[in-house]
């Protein structure tokens, strides 16, 4: 099949056609490259619902989920050992859980949105739910905000930034059954930017970050270097006149970013992966993508890819094609999604 034509690759599971004592074991096991399980009880259920549909999109990993109450999670010592390095978006369509992110407790219900990340401690007790999920890599959401502790963070479904991205969201996944392997990249290409987004002010807020006319004026900023990363040279000097500014006003708004020049160059970075995973841009040197996005040195480009995607630019492309077979699983695609 012309790669222009292929479907998305995908991973399935659904314990309806088990008896009914092989149910939960089956899903313990189907579950077992994310998250350890455990029944809610002192044994497992006599019969146990659950199922999920996951498609790798580029970088991302996205889908649904069903299933009945149970108890999940991942330990600090299975965390250092299976090194998943993503965050794992969930919003709730029904059903909750309770639980701990770290020394953080938490509660979700229908609507919200939740972010954990999988390389910190995770326990969770659920009750029958259904959701929509995410997997980002570490490195690709925090391109676009700042690194500070964002494990556990919930955006409510009620508020207006939970909706937004819940809407976002909802529509995303639902149409990528009938979408092909690029046109599935090219919608969820702005997903990172997007949750980033809808996140920046509870991150804020739970890290007591800048007061909000800073927030507005950096956001306004990031946007000027969104726009102009494939113009060539975006230096401190040429925004600081363009938003009439101090050079100090504007490294105090980029410290969290570390510094300008580290964020315009993890901007280009971003883009420069998108390309590299879109089978549309298959037939584009690497070379050539690099220079379209402001890199002006073959090998700076590479050491700096290396160092922040912790792959060079080669075998990043080459995931597309490993992941290309609708017949791999999560056990088969999370050691190729896996960063060092």
């Amino acid at each position: 099949m012309p790669q222009s034509l292929q479907s998305l690759p995908l991973s399935t599971f659904e314990t309806a056609s088990l008896s009914p004592k092989e149910q939960f074991t089956a899903w313990r096991e189907s579950i077992a490259p994310l998250f350890d399980a455990a029944p809610l009880g002192d044994s497992e259920p006599p019969s146990f619902f659950g199922e999920f549909k996951t498609y790798v999109v580029g970088p991302l990993m996205m889908g649904g989920t069903a299933f009945d109450g149970h108890r999940y999670g991942r330990t600090a010592a299975r965390a250092r050992r299976d090194s998943l390095n993503h965050y794992h978006l969930t919003l709730h369509l029904s059903g909750g859980f309770v639980g701990r992110c770290d020394e953080h407790d938490i509660v979700v219900g229908p609507g919200d949105i939740t972010l954990l990340d999988f390389a910190r401690p995770i326990v969770l007790e659920s009750r029958h739910a259904e959701l929509l999920a995410i997997g980002i890599p570490r490195e690709i959401l925090q391109l676009s905000i700042p690194e500070r502790d964002h494990h556990g963070l919930v955006l409510r479904g009620d508020s207006s930034l939970g909706g937004l991205l819940a809407d976002h969201i909802h529509s995303l996944v639902a149409r990528l059954p009938g979408m092909t392997v690029e046109e599935a990249i090219a919608a969820s290409s702005g997903a990172a930017g997007m949750i980033a987004a809808c996140f920046q002010p509870s991150a804020a807020t739970f890290a007591n970050a800048r007061p909000e006319l800073q927030e507005s004026l950096s956001n306004r900023i990031r946007q000027h270097i969104a726009q102009n990363l494939h113009k060539g040279p975006l230096s401190s000097d040429d925004i600081c006149v363009t938003f009439h500014m101090s050079r100090a006003s504007l490294y105090r708004l980029f410290e969290p970013f570390g510094g300008v020049s580290a964020y315009v160059q993890n901007q280009r970075l971003s883009r420069v992966f998108t390309a590299l995973m879109n089978p549309l841009q298959n037939h584009r040197k690497i070379s050539e993508i690099a220079y379209e996005w402001g890199f002006g040195s073959e090998a700076h480009f590479s050491r700096a890819f290396r160092k922040t995607f912790g792959m060079t630019p080669r075998e990043t492309r080459s995931i597309l094609r490993e992941t290309a077979s609708a017949d791999a699983g999560l056990q088969d695609w999370l050691p190729r999604l896996r960063r060092p």
